[in-house]
């Protein structure tokens, strides 16, 4: 591996974009939601970055020959992005960024918990739920059933025990993303019931100090 850094005395206006590279790919590939630094070189003291040809302009300050920007791609649309760096002289550079969604749903079930113990009739099932581009749905799903939460972000559902006979179930929730990317959690937890007359007696209590 060799590094090589040439320097040239020029009055020419110019200006370049460094970063990010395209050393893998021709176009780089990042994954919408995370921040990607754009940066390069330039005669000037400013540069102004644009967008996908849009109008508005980002002024970067160059210090000692260099610029950046944080690029937040939140929010960002899928697909290919078009960075033009441009001079107060209109001495242009362009790079095409690829945003991809990669990353599946992040998913969090609060209710029921691990191993719970729970009585027959309601159970209610609830958690949370996010994603870089936003969840489509939560699936809920016992004995072959499927149904889907209310809510994304928090969602809940209310699930009907009372004809199931007692025993150990599992309990599988997934979250969906717009791309079709999954995230899925089990939890286990055992029907049981506590609603009846008899209950257990005491025959003798002693202590010891």
């Amino acid at each position: 591996n060799v590094t090589l850094e040439v320097s040239v005395q020029t009055t020419t206006e110019h200006v370049q974009i460094v970063t990010p590279d395209t050393v893998l790919f021709e176009t780089p590939i990042v994954n919408v939601g995370d921040t990607v630094l754009l940066s390069g070189v330039a005669s000037t003291d400013l540069v102004f970055l644009c967008f996908d040809g849009n109008p508005a302009v980002i002024e970067c300050p160059v210090v000692d020959g260099e610029w950046g920007y944080a690029w937040d791609t939140s929010g960002e649309t899928l697909g290919s992005h078009l960075i033009t760096v441009l001079t107060p002289g209109n001495i242009t550079d362009e790079r095409s960024v690829l945003l991809i969604d990669a990353l599946p749903p992040m998913l969090s079930v609060e209710t029921p918990a691990e191993g719970a113990i729970a009585e027959r009739g309601i159970l209610s099932i609830s958690g949370y739920s996010s994603d870089n581009l936003g969840v489509d749905q939560v699936e809920v799903s016992l004995n072959n059933i499927t149904k889907t939460a209310v809510g994304t972000t928090t969602w809940n559902l209310s699930w009907d025990l009372s004809q199931y006979p007692l025993g150990d179930y599992a309990l599988s929730v997934k979250a969906v993303d717009a791309q079709g990317l999954v995230c899925l959690q089990t939890r286990r937890f055992v029907l049981n019931e506590s609603g009846h007359s008899w209950c257990p007696q005491i025959n003798s209590l002693s202590y010891t100090p």
